[in-house]
């Protein structure tokens, strides 16, 4: 089979273009942009799987007859709840609001969380089995709102862009594209003289431990490293480039590096980076307009004199983002993107129901919260660019 490939990311009218540039396929012939595919082992016709893959370390295993998996069956996907409007808010209040209209009869005021909606965006969710379409395995990882747990989010097959994000809070399932979490810890629920409790355990498994010890002659190596050590490659450019097309067809694996400490320092860093976002220092940035007005309607951001500046509001722009922090992306988009797109007061179609960003800060004591935010979070992607490009190669 002869194949043209325009490129990702190109509109309809681009591709069309682009092909019709080449007049025929006899033209396209001539100019050599058909080239000839030849499906590989595994049937793949385009954006081919390699074969160094399938001998990496699976990070996770449901099925106890496949190989062993540095998580086991101890991960979970990131919860659904199959009608967001209702579900998640900025409002505490809107939130508990909603909830009792769609089903008061389940409504729990100890039921109300905060949630990583999306990548840097957190909101109130109402965590029931009787108010979720799915909890998956979520109530092993947060049992409670004050459970402490570090889990690593992961790409799922099917998706277009490979993406990994840390995070210290309960994920939806749109954190990452078909979110899968890997957690630090694993809460079994037990019951003694009919009193219930959760007991926590290490969900990286000790054998796979012992196995990178032996691996690296380094008996040292914790299961807390191997964490880490897992965010740090994850988190490489290298292996997204170099794996993307496998894990657009299974779930991700993790190679033996030659340097394990490289990767496991540099998880950790990155780790702290993006879990504390809220706490990193907020960047200098320049505020032209009135800051004493920081209500949001739809944030944007716009081209301007050769640099990207973010329109806050209709009197308020925020200039000074340095050009590395826009290229730090998450799940297909700049971690200021997503910031941007999600922090907007907005009314649903459906339900009616609406969602006011703004509310999130006033309710917590702090009108500046989301201008803050931007500043924090330029910080945490100018820092997680400077760890990425201090990253060795891989070595496999």
């Amino acid at each position: 089979m002869r194949y043209c490939e325009v490129g990702d990311y190109l509109t309809r009218e681009e591709k069309l273009e682009e092909l019709a540039g080449a007049v025929s396929f006899g033209g396209m012939m001539k100019a050599g942009v058909m080239r000839e595919v030849v499906p590989n082992l595994w049937g793949d016709w385009v954006k081919q799987r390699g074969g160094t893959f399938e001998g990496f370390v699976r990070l996770g295993n449901k099925n106890e007859q496949d190989s062993p998996a540095i998580f086991g069956s101890w991960y979970s996907a990131g919860l659904k709840t199959g009608h967001d409007a209702y579900s998640f808010n900025f409002s505490r209040k809107a939130l508990c609001g909603n909830i009792r209209t769609l089903k008061p009869e389940a409504f729990r005021d100890e039921a109300v969380m905060v949630a990583l909606y999306s990548p840097y965006v957190k909101e109130y969710l109402h965590f029931s089995r009787e108010t979720i379409q799915r909890v998956y395995s979520m109530p092993n990882i947060f049992p409670k709102p004050d459970t402490e747990n570090l889990v690593i989010c992961v790409s799922g097959v099917a998706t277009k862009n490979f993406s990994v994000l840390m995070t210290d809070t309960l994920p939806s399932l749109t954190v990452v594209a078909t979110c899968q979490c890997f957690p630090l810890f694993w809460y079994r629920e037990y019951e003694v003289f009919k009193k219930k409790g959760f007991e926590k355990v290490k969900a990286v498994s000790y054998a796979l431990m012992r196995t990178f010890q032996e691996k690296y002659k380094d008996r040292t190596i914790t299961q807390e490293d191997l964490f880490f050590y897992v965010y740090g490659v994850l988190s490489s450019p290298e292996y997204a480039a170099r794996f993307g097309n496998d894990t657009r067809r299974v779930l991700a694996r993790v190679p033996m590096v030659e340097d394990f400490r490289a990767f496991a320092d540099a998880g950790r860093k990155l780790g702290q980076l993006h879990v504390n976002y809220e706490a990193a220092e907020v960047w200098p940035l320049t505020f032209e307009g009135n800051t004493d007005d920081l209500n949001i309607t739809k944030m944007r951001i716009i081209e301007r004199g050769g640099e990207k500046v973010i329109r806050y509001n209709g009197g308020l722009t925020v200039s000074g983002i340095p050009r590395e922090a826009w290229d730090y992306t998450v799940n297909g988009r700049s971690a200021l993107g997503w910031i941007v797109e999600r922090y907007c007061d907005k009314t649903d179609g459906k339900s009616g129901l609406r969602n006011d960003c703004n509310a999130w800060g006033r309710e917590r004591g702090n009108e500046r919260y989301v201008l803050e935010l931007i500043g924090r979070v330029v910080t945490v992607s100018v820092r997680t660019m400077e760890i990425l490009r201090g990253l060795p190669e891989l070595g496999v």
